[in-house]
């Protein structure tokens, strides 16, 4: 019999607990369903992405919810499988039956539909977390008193070849009709301290990417920042630029702009304070008013350096820069710091290769803009666990390797989400992947240079040089005899 009456409190310990209606034992069922892992990534993730990030979204009970869709993105891009959508739908199916979930079918159409429901400034302010949660523990490089660091360089990555897509990217204009896949560039920021990815900009190709830099990342560099980038990204406009936001330059300049400027004053050989003069002519894309407003002349610290190019060839570049400091900023450190230049190659090498991000599996400029940032997280979330390996075990961040530490995270993961109700085996768990990140070490090859060829051979099949229309005609006009 129940106690009911509120008069002995002592006396309804002693008669035992009440039994509980079979209706509060679902609604506590539900509850913890919710707070279980909609995937194995999150159980790995939650301390980036906690959960009240996505309430708002949903605006009524779905089964693909804005974060189920979410983690199935996350998923895609840590999994290199061809059959992207499917197996990303079966990874969802398994977690409803591991959480007693009721089952869904396995057509694909309902997946596809809530990634095209899916909120581009949701996934815009999951990125800005993982960034976030990247600074936080970014670390000081030796020699610039802990300023940040950035890189900046462009690539270009090809998506689904579909009258949407072909109009907003198009194919490449050497290739004739049909026989081109869309072209997507994406020009990203990246941060030398950590390594990770701090902004992105998605254009078509071949649009300037100093003209993407300057509209679309620039606004995203803080005063103090140290910009690293390629010959791509220097023009006298753009230094002045950088001049007035408080930010120091240190970029590859074109030959032809060095033999005309004049030297002030000889730090020594090969360094040394120029005066350039400004342009008669400037990029369409700047006003007049922008152009009139410039300085007629810049003083820029140059250094020249021979460096070896990947056919052990050597090459004379030049360096301008705006840290005028000889004493505070030597040559050598100037010339080691531009030379890392070629981490953000590294980065897109990680991004395109160990993360299948060479070509999307996008069939509308709408999808190709989420898939991007699902790939933008996925690459920072990874770095972001070897910082803390790095940081943890006292390894160097660049000896951690990016792929080794995936596969890590791949192995990992089912065996984090089983245990993610026992805090102290998922503790104890996580810091073991941890110590495993950490070492997994890359060795040392200082100098390092290899040919860019290929070992293996392809197969020896032509190249689709018109529409494959017009070649299945004459395929089957060739076995009926025909033509």
């Amino acid at each position: 019999m129940p106690n009911q009456t509120p008069f002995f409190p002592e006396l309804r310990a002693l008669m035992g607990r009440p039994k509980r209606s079979e209706a509060a034992k679902m609604s506590d069922f539900h509850k913890k369903m919710q707070q279980s892992s909609s995937s194995q990534w999150q159980s790995i993730f939650t301390s980036v992405f906690p959960p009240e990030l996505f309430e708002g979204f949903d605006q009524r009970k779905r089964t693909f919810t804005a974060q189920t869709t979410f983690y199935s993105m996350i998923h895609q891009a840590l999994n290199n499988g061809r059959n992207a959508l499917r197996d990303c739908l079966r990874h969802i199916q398994s977690i409803r039956h591991i959480n007693k979930a009721a089952p869904i079918s396995s057509a694909t159409g309902g997946l596809s539909t809530a990634r095209k429901r899916l909120s581009l400034p949701l996934m815009n302010n999951l990125f800005e977390r993982s960034v976030a949660q990247l600074d936080r523990l970014s670390p000081q490089i030796e020699g610039f008193e802990g300023r940040q660091i950035k890189l900046i360089d462009g690539t270009g990555i090809s998506t689904e070849d579909t009258p949407a897509n072909q109009f907003e990217f198009p194919q490449s204009s050497q290739c004739a009709q049909g026989c081109g896949f869309p072209l997507v560039q994406m020009v990203g920021l990246f941060s030398l301290n950590h390594g990770g990815l701090l902004h992105g900009a998605v254009t078509q190709m071949p649009e300037n990417e100093l003209v993407v830099f300057d509209s679309e990342i620039s606004e995203h560099l803080c005063e103090g920042d140290i910009l690293v980038g390629d010959c791509a990204y220097y023009s006298y406009w753009n230094m002045a630029k950088l001049t007035d936001m408080k930010v120091d330059a240190v970029i590859a300049m074109p030959r032809k702009t060095v033999i005309r400027a004049e030297v002030v004053q000889e730090y020594g050989k090969g360094d040394r304070l120029m005066r350039i003069k400004k342009p008669r002519q400037h990029s369409e894309h700047l006003s007049d008013e922008f152009y009139r407003a410039l300085p007629q002349t810049q003083i820029i610290r140059v250094i020249d350096v021979w460096i070896r190019d990947q056919n052990n060839n050597r090459k004379l570049i030049s360096i301008a820069t705006t840290l005028k400091d000889a004493k505070k900023y030597p040559k050598t450190r100037i010339v080691k710091l531009y030379l890392r230049r070629w981490k953000v190659e590294v980065s897109y090498l990680d991004m395109k290769t160990s993360l299948p991000m060479t070509h999307l599996a996008a069939k509308s400029p709408h999808m190709v803009e989420r898939l991007l940032r699902a790939y933008w997280i996925a690459y920072n979330i990874i770095r972001l666990l070897m910082l803390e390996a790095s940081l943890r075990y006292g390894v160097a961040l660049e000896r951690i390797s990016f792929r080794g530490s995936l596969s890590t995270v791949i192995a990992f993961a089912p065996h984090l989400h089983q245990v993610r109700f026992h805090p102290q085996k998922h503790k104890k768990m996580r810091d073991y992947l941890l110590a495993i990140i950490a070492s997994d070490k890359l060795p040392r090859r200082p100098g390092r240079m290899e040919p860019r060829k290929t070992k293996r051979r392809q197969q020896k099949y032509p190249f689709l040089t018109q529409h494959r229309d017009i070649e299945r005609q004459q395929l089957q006009g060739a076995f009926w005899g025909l033509n």
